[in-house]
């Protein structure tokens, strides 16, 4: 999920497979707001954004018509970084990497008012990435045992169970 910073709850979406069919909402969550970063292969910190609902289409920073999705051959004016906002906030400005003034704005409440921008930096260009999930990773020693000093084979039944249980 991306949110931005001035309208908070807006959450960046994509609703169609045209170019502008894409924006922001407010209300519930929904796949069509989850979004992938695909890093370029040699060009570091550079990615490729696409939806989930629509992997196939792209944003890119059209020199003409501002920032729309591509569906199509990949080119690298689809290729956009994040630069942090420097308050150590966890938010980011999302910079085109090809035209490099060019960035990530939300210019006004509703879902529609959102573009490009490359002026003076405002808190309305600010996102925040906000991850599908909370993971939590640890270990755990299921079955030890030490029988390095014998010779003796050793047999054990354990049972596992991972997830939910009725």
């Amino acid at each position: 999920l991306i949110y931005n910073k001035v309208y908070h709850k807006s959450r960046l979406r994509q609703y169609g497979g045209g170019w502008r069919d894409w924006g922001t909402y407010d209300f519930e969550v929904a796949d069509n707001q989850l979004w992938l970063f695909d890093p370029h292969p040699w060009k570091d910190g550079c990615y490729y954004i696409s939806n989930e609902v629509y992997p196939q289409h792209r944003f890119a920073m059209s020199k003409k018509n501002g920032l729309i999705t591509y569906k199509g051959s990949y080119y690298d004016d689809q290729l956009f970084k994040l630069v942090p906002s420097g308050n150590n906030d966890g938010f980011y400005y999302i910079y085109s990497c090809t035209y490099t003034k060019k960035r990530f704005a939300k210019k006004g409440a509703a879902n529609n008012k959102v573009g490009s921008y490359d002026g003076k930096q405002y808190d309305d260009q600010l996102w925040r990435l906000v991850p599908r999930f909370q993971a939590d990773i640890y270990t755990d020693d299921i079955f030890h045992f030490d029988n390095r000093q014998g010779s003796t084979p050793i047999t054990r039944t354990i049972s596992v169970t991972t997830g939910i249980v009725k």
